[in-house]
């Protein structure tokens, strides 16, 4: 879970958002990422300020990652 806010924050960053921009989160291409991020949605959303997550897609600043020895396409946009 640690990772995938560290991941998110940095996109956050990347993408040029102010710190207390609201986003839309979103994951693809890896099962076991998305269902960790399921399971930990709430905690995730509140840490990275997200309001919306979404799954199957990836929207907005796109990005893939190495998590663990995962690979994911994590998203993240304005709302």
């Amino acid at each position: 879970v640690r990772e995938i806010i560290s991941k998110i924050q940095n996109m956050r960053k990347e993408a040029g958002f102010e710190v207390m921009d609201k986003i839309c989160v979103s994951a693809k291409d890896n099962e076991k990422i998305t269902n960790i991020l399921h399971k930990y949605e709430a905690q995730i959303m509140e840490e990275v300020l997200a309001q919306k997550v979404k799954y199957e897609e990836a929207a907005g600043f796109v990005k893939e990652w190495n998590i663990n020895g995962e690979k994911v396409t994590l998203g993240v946009e304005k709302m």
